[in-house]
């Protein structure tokens, strides 16, 4: 029994209803998710009687039970980001984020009603799956009511694994932008009706109301007396040269001066601390005396950059973020200067403390026995081409899109690694990654005898074998590999997955200690232990 596209259409329309009647955020987050939980049951119970959902009673009954109330948080959580930002630091006074949140929510469900519903049906019901299958949480108890406190939601995003398909839906858009700016803008919206976001048809009517309203706005804020006495006394210069003029900033005057990055008095940036009558409110918002704003001035490309540390927003000119590239570039540039800057300020000093460049340069120097950094280290977006012989990283370490060729002899990593999208073409000797290595789609034709490994992922390579004795603690993934035989004494600590391998048979002394996924050679060559392991 599935859902008819018809009906589909009804239940997604009432997704829609009585949400305009909440007046607070709260209100109308604790509507939405009451409305999503429904879409979310009768897609259950759809799954169920067709037979999607073939699960053991009880852990059916815990799916029925608490997958509504992970699969509403999730998408909630998602559409507050996507309209109002991270939360502790909303950019929208309190007065409209009931109303931004609300038209958000309306317009992607609507949006979605009228064209792809059966697409938001195969979102939901994969989520479904997602959170079923997931053994973490499996037959575990959730108390609802502290579905916001931080371990939860780390627990509730590991089961999903990944954004919403709301947050798809708009990933291009830019919602929170243009949300932001047609609030900063407010005053200067016409037609005056228009001041009221539900009248608003869609985002591209409302993206068009605020490049209306710019001219209006700028010309109203280049008319604003300044105070210089107080922005001389909220700008703490680091640096004027003929690139760069970068400055701590620590007054609402400061801060609304300083946005105009281009040099032109009549240009002011979208950061909301620029925004005339409300900056002073969002300034005190991102302040802190230990973590000031840093503005970064750039004169030859006539624009300029905000940075909060504490709250991780590092934004361009029109308030979007940065990427990991820029902002580790002018990471850099601050520790040129670090001298410079006090020593109160220990979120801008951990940043460059922590700048993976700097701690790779710092490895090097060092003797190879104390090569060892405890946390992670992200180079995804430098310019790293080489890491020190040894290195030890007590968790994650991502190379994610560099240009580095190989990997250090005896390199270990705690947990992930992450070397997706390089020019690695081999795996060194003595490699030792606890967590999980994917080379999927690298171009690397061998694996070490000696790899130590929790979970290795390897389809899409020139890899054709495995070593004798290959132990991986955790999974081991060939699915859509190359590999024609398993080797002796293989032994998979969790699940083997083979899905469109070359597999036609298991030997005799194989050991998996989870299932074997995708096999579809002979079974009856299967041997006997193997047999109860087998999943389609």
């Amino acid at each position: 029994m599935i859902i008819t596209e018809i009906k589909l259409r009804q239940i997604i329309r009432e997704v829609i209803i009585n949400l305009n009647e909440a007046v607070s955020i709260e209100d109308a987050e604790g509507t939405a998710k009451t409305n999503i939980m429904k879409l979310v049951k009768g897609m259950i119970w759809d799954m169920e009687k067709s037979s999607q959902l073939d699960l053991p009673e009880e852990q059916l009954a815990w799916v029925k039970e608490y997958a509504p109330q992970i699969i509403a948080f999730v998408v909630v959580e998602d559409i507050i980001k996507i309209s109002l930002g991270d939360r502790g630091y909303f950019d929208v006074d309190e007065d409209y984020q009931s109303d931004a949140f609300k038209w958000t929510y309306n317009q992607l469900f609507e949006k979605i009603r009228k064209e792809q519903p059966n697409e938001i049906e195969k979102a939901f019901k994969f989520a479904i799956s997602r959170v079923a299958n997931e053994s973490k949480l499996s037959l575990k108890p959730i108390d609802v009511l502290k579905l916001k406190d931080v371990p939860v939601q780390v627990e509730i995003k590991q089961i999903w694994k990944y954004k919403s398909y709301m947050y798809w839906q708009t990933y291009d858009v830019g919602y929170k932008r243009i949300i932001e700016n047609y609030y900063q803008m407010l005053n200067f919206v016409q037609p005056e009706n228009k001041r009221n976001i539900q009248l608003v048809a869609n985002i591209d009517e409302l993206k068009k109301l605020v490049d209306d309203a710019r001219p209006r706005y700028q010309e109203f804020a280049g008319r604003r007396k300044k105070d210089t006495n107080v922005v001389q006394e909220g700008t703490h210069m680091l640096i004027n040269n003929d690139r760069w003029w970068v400055a701590t900033i620590h007054n609402a005057s400061a801060a609304y001066e300083h946005a105009k990055c281009s040099g032109d008095e009549n240009n002011l940036t979208d950061w909301c601390t620029a925004a005339p009558g409300e900056g002073a409110k969002f300034f005190k918002q991102y302040y802190r005396e230990d973590d000031p704003l840093i503005i970064f001035k750039d004169k030859l490309n006539k624009t300029g950059y905000q940075f909060s540390f504490s709250s991780s927003q590092f934004m361009d000119a029109g308030d979007e973020q940065i990427s990991n590239e820029l902002k580790f570039k002018l990471i850099l540039l601050l520790s040129t200067f670090e001298d410079k800057i006090d020593k109160r300020y220990k979120l801008i000093h951990q940043a460059i403390d922590t700048h993976p460049l700097l701690i790779a340069d710092r490895m090097s120097k060092q003797p190879i026995e104390e090569r060892t950094v405890s946390g992670s280290l992200d180079f995804e977006g430098t310019n790293i081409t080489s890491l020190p012989d040894g290195l030890k990283v007590g968790w994650n370490l991502s190379l994610f899109k560099t240009n580095i060729t190989s990997l250090p002899d005896n390199l270990f990593v705690g947990n992930i690694l992450n070397i997706m999208r390089t020019k690695i073409t081999s795996l060194p000797d003595g490699l030792k990654v606890v967590g999980t290595l994917s080379i999927r789609g690298l171009k690397i034709a061998s694996i070490p005898a000696d790899l130590k490994v929790g979970s290795l992922l390897l389809g899409g390579t020139n890899v054709t074998s495995l070593p004798a004795g290959f132990k991986p603690t955790n999974d081991l993934e060939l699915d859509d590999s190359n590999i024609t035989s398993l080797p002796a004494g293989l032994q998979v600590g969790n699940n083997l997955y083979l899905k469109n391998s070359k597999i036609t048979s298991l030997p005799a002394d194989l050991k998996v200690g989870g299932k074997i996924y995708g096999f579809s050679g002979d079974k009856s060559q299967i041997p006997p232990h193997l047999i109860k392991k087998l999943k389609r």
